[in-house]
């Protein structure tokens, strides 16, 4: 079980004023992953957007297999 706010697990820097947060939330009594995009308003505070996706505990460990893949077939890291 997750509290009001979830559990943050982390967070990615897309570019100036924008990042993507991993975290834990619950939605009708049910726990969910939640990687979604966060922007930066004119009041200097983070607010999510509908951009990201919301998953079932139970397809983590199919998404982490599918990042992996495609890591292994050619995503690179940008410089």
């Amino acid at each position: 079980m997750t509290n009001e706010q979830g559990v943050k697990f982390g967070e990615i820097q897309k570019k100036e004023g924008e990042k993507v947060v991993v975290s834990m939330k619950e939605y009708k009594g049910f726990d969910y992953l939640d990687i979604r995009t966060y922007f930066l308003n004119e009041k200097n505070e983070w607010c999510f957007t509908k951009k990201g996706i919301t998953l079932p505990p139970g397809k983590v460990d199919i998404l982490i297999g599918l990042l992996n893949k495609a890591k292994q077939m050619g995503v690179k890291e940008c410089k």
